[in-house]
């Protein structure tokens, strides 16, 4: 039998395939203490999160464009940068004036 290409997802224009292969490295850390003093007792928790990836690996030369703004793509998986790298233009600086 055959299942409806919707399956119960909503975007039907959107094929999702291991692409590549991406390097993840980072660091969690998470801190928990139990405080009593006298009778007030207290708990508290701190958590912090450092993390970083690279594209190794794309299995085509054909680009994955994704995140489109005005028509215009803003983030392209490319080897040895982050996924969702932000792409702009290069300016001279912030306008002062009109001039």
């Amino acid at each position: 039998a055959s299942i409806p290409i919707t399956s119960g997802f909503e975007d039907t224009t959107t094929t999702y395939t291991n692409a590549g292969k991406v390097r993840n490295q980072g660091l969690e850390m998470s801190l928990h203490t139990i405080n009593l003093t006298g009778e007030l007792g207290w708990e508290t928790n701190v958590t912090a999160t450092y993390n970083k990836n690279k594209i190794k690996d794309l299995n085509s030369a054909v680009p994955y464009y994704i995140n489109q703004i005005n028509n215009s793509y803003v983030t392209m998986p490319a080897k040895d940068y982050p996924i969702n790298a932000f792409y702009g233009y290069v300016t001279d600086g912030l306008f002062q004036n009109q001039a």
